[in-house]
């Protein structure tokens, strides 16, 4: 019990600093994408954001998959919310991918 709440310590950190990254970085990408700066926390949807279409959609995927070299299939993506749950999505995606490097 004691090692479990010293390790779950330990990960609160790296977590955060994943997720702060994964933001700055999706905020990078949305701003491209909708060329003017888009500021974004986790409960942002598409609704949220004027010209946010299927083809801003498709290109914001793919500069995900670009910037973070990773790879999503459409049963993953196709009940996304909103950033929060790309965000999730991403931590998962990224953290397989350190697990398959090792």
């Amino acid at each position: 019990m004691y090692y479990s709440n010293i390790t779950t310590l330990k990960l609160k950190p790296n977590l955060y600093k994943m997720e702060k990254k994964i933001l700055l970085a999706l905020e990078k990408i949305f701003s491209k994408v909708f060329e003017k700066k888009i500021k974004l926390n986790k409960n942002v949807s598409s609704s949220n954001i004027e010209g946010w279409d299927s083809l801003a959609n498709l290109n914001i995927l793919m500069a995900i998959e670009k910037e973070f070299d990773i790879q999503f299939n459409l049963s993953e993506i196709e009940n996304l919310k909103n950033i929060g749950g790309m965000m999730e999505l991403m931590k998962i995606k990224i953290n397989e991918k350190t697990r398959n490097r090792r």
